[in-house]
């Protein structure tokens, strides 16, 4: 858009670095690379709105990919794993945390890593890593957080900043799930209020239609070839 070149040294001056642009439907969608904080894409996008008048949406910051390795031993730690990723020719590997299925706390754990597009591919292609004395399976970690509190997502509910809470049983307000007190079927608030035709099922659970819509908008901003 012609629009879009004069501005064109803004984030540069802001320190914003550009990934790609997109031309979609008549709109410029901007990839920005993934160390660019909040406040300096909404400055960024004040800007340009000041100086083209064009209205502006979100700045999509370009994500690495995540892994997650399962059933690993429960005493390999982060470092273990990182290394192990590295033996594979891995240009990053970040371990960022572990977690356990169900009641299984003292068990095997799974390993959720970030990781280079490249690496990313080859060893969800291959779909095991070499780790301790197993061979672990790897699959793609790509998830949204959603808030049991007011069912938003992208926030957990200590940091909620929701007025008001909703029900992720009833689809009912001003309680969560865990105080509700109505006798029924299980009720989708997110399928409800985009009038989806199959709400019967938990919120962001299996047969989600918002949750599986978002999720897709998602997966389009994480950097499989980097």
């Amino acid at each position: 858009m012609k629009e879009m070149t004069k501005v064109s040294h803004l984030p540069t001056k802001m320190g914003v670095f550009i990934k790609k642009t997109i031309q979609q439907s008549g709109k410029v969608r901007v990839i920005v690379e993934g160390n660019a904080g909040a406040y300096k894409l909404a400055q960024l996008r004040e800007a340009v709105t000041a100086k083209t008048g064009l209205e502006t949406g979100g700045l999509t910051p370009d994500r690495a990919p995540r892994v997650v390795v399962y059933d690993v031993a429960p005493t390999i730690q982060g470092p273990e794993v990182e290394e192990a990723f590295k033996l594979t020719g891995a240009a990053k590997a970040s371990a960022l945390y572990s977690f356990r299925n169900g009641r299984n706390s003292k068990g095997a754990q799974n390993w959720v890593v970030e990781v280079d597009g490249a690496t990313r591919n080859k060893l969800v292609t291959k779909g095991r890593l070499n780790i301790g004395w197993t061979s672990s399976r790897v699959g793609d970690h790509a998830k949204l957080t959603i808030c049991r509190r007011c069912l938003g997502f992208g926030h957990i509910a200590t940091k909620c900043p929701a007025k008001e809470a909703r029900c992720g049983k009833c689809a009912g307000r001003k309680h969560e799930a865990k105080d509700c007190k109505k006798a029924g079927e299980q009720k989708c608030a997110l399928c409800l209020d985009a009038a989806e035709k199959q709400c019967k099922h938990s919120p962001g659970g299996k047969g989600c239609a918002v949750y599986e819509k978002k999720l897709r908008a998602f997966v389009k901003t994480i950097d499989y070839q980097g």
